[in-house]
């Protein structure tokens, strides 16, 4: 079984998994398989420095739009931190204590944040939808060749999040969201997708995003990554100056 960890921006959406983490097949149950894949990023104590572009496309109105990016992601055992930084100075921070069932927002946005404007969350690239509770298993599938178990996850606010797991690797590929009470056959409010990776040295670091719905595609395309310890001074330095405004 590999030490080596991938990281997902995801993300992402971003969350740091083994490489290899285990060729074991199907659990019996959705709940167990789920708990192993929230263990698997605390579990690398890792700290990653994701830097690049994000592209955004609206219906209707002309060409993409492009912003400067960072975002960075702390994995220890009893806490996640993200840090999510556009352009002019809007900051945007998350926290989920595990230990203390603790979850924190915070934000220090212009009076015109873009980020509300580009479509995605800081939670999701955080990938907080994977501590909502499973719904339901339904029938596997496979995303990009990749085989994957389906679950749907209720979410805090009332919704439901249908989530694609790689079987082999116990990692996110996809996400749909829907809003609370949106029908069986609905289509989902956004919808998240990994779509590339590179190695840098013992991590693999999820290069390309898409998050999109029926109104707008942003994609985040990172081409200057940092993946280190969770020990690493860069990780501590980066969260001592966080927003001041939560949520």
């Amino acid at each position: 079984m590999g030490k080596a960890a991938m990281l997902s921006a995801a993300l992402l959406m971003i969350m740091l998994l083994p490489v290899n983490a285990a060729e074991n097949g199907r659990f019996s149950e959705a709940d167990g398989f789920m708990q192993i894949v929230r263990m698997q990023a605390a579990a690398q104590e890792s700290f990653g420095d994701l830097r690049g572009r994000i592209s955004h496309m609206r219906r209707n109105q002309g060409g993409a739009q492009h912003y400067p990016v960072r975002f960075t992601i702390l994995f220890q055992r009893e806490k996640v931190e993200a840090k999510l930084t556009l352009q002019g100075g809007e900051n945007h921070y998350f926290m989920r204590d595990m230990l203390q069932k603790k979850r924190v927002i915070k934000s220090n946005p212009p009076d015109n944040p873009l980020l509300g404007k580009l479509g995605f969350r800081i939670e999701d690239l955080a990938m907080d939808f994977l501590e909502y509770p499973v719904k339901r298993e339904l029938a596997s599938e496979t995303v990009k060749t990749v085989d994957c178990r389906v679950f749907e996850l209720q979410s805090a606010d009332g919704g439901t999040v249908r989530v694609w797991i790689a079987r082999k690797y116990f990692f996110p590929l996809k996400a749909e969201f829907y809003l609370p009470g949106a029908r069986q056959n609905a289509k989902p409010e956004r919808t998240l997708e990994i779509t590339g990776f590179k190695q840098f040295g013992k991590y693999y670091a999820a290069t390309d995003i898409a998050l999109f719905s029926e109104n707008y595609r942003t994609r985040i395309a990172f081409d200057n990554c940092i993946v280190v310890k969770s020990d690493d001074p860069r990780a501590a330095a980066e969260f001592k100056n966080l927003p001041k405004t939560e949520k």
